[in-house]
């Protein structure tokens, strides 16, 4: 999954059209969603994108939060408050879900100070 399929993932989420005759719109429609890319990226310790066409690595419940971080910002600059709230409630559960660390218990035998068991 690259930039550019989350942020169409999130534009599908909220329902909103994309500009795709008008170029500089366009271009102005790709930068923001880099940008708001890179910052979810960032905010779930994903290493971030160098474009929109990069492919973004990470574990399956960090892309699944992607889309819906992209969206929330994606609402906040439209000023839809209500769908903003709304994609910011799911993006928290996701991002909570995505940040979970898994912990891992090490088959081992202790060790005393003196070096023996």
């Amino acid at each position: 999954m690259n930039g550019y399929d989350i942020y169409m993932r999130a534009n599908s989420l909220l329902g909103y059209n994309t500009c795709k005759d008008n170029t500089s719109a366009s271009h102005h429609l790709l930068s923001f969603a880099f940008t708001a890319v890179c910052q979810i990226c960032a905010d779930l310790c994903i290493k971030t994108p160098q474009s929109i066409t990069d492919e973004i690595s990470a574990n399956v419940k960090a892309l699944e939060a992607l889309p819906y971080g992209v969206a929330m910002m994606l609402a906040s600059s439209h000023g839809d408050t209500d769908a903003n709230r709304f994609f910011a409630e799911l993006y928290n559960g996701k991002r909570a879900a995505a940040k979970a660390g898994s912990s891992s218990v090490k088959d081992v035998l202790p060790v005393d100070s003196g070096g023996t068991v």
